[in-house]
């Protein structure tokens, strides 16, 4: 969250990747069948579903360009 903060990220591509990092590491730390993994996973499919369903209105908003990197679904388990 301090990177939001600070400003360090440059491009929406930027977020996106470390919050999907965010959710990898967890489940390979934990474990993919564990509490903590079978939450990581939940949530990394919640966030791919509504990055999805609002993907027009962050188009609008940063543009085309910027917002592609929000359509494509990194499926890692």
């Amino acid at each position: 969250m301090t990177n939001i903060f600070i400003g360090a990220y440059t491009s929406p591509a930027q977020f996106d990747h470390d919050v999907l990092r965010l959710f990898q590491n967890n489940i390979r730390f934990f474990g993919y069948d564990s509490i903590q993994g079978t939450a990581s996973v939940k949530l990394r499919e919640f966030y791919i579903k509504i990055k999805m369903e609002l993907h027009p209105q962050l188009e609008d908003i940063i543009g085309p360009q910027e917002s592609a990197c929000f359509l494509t679904k990194i499926d890692a388990k």
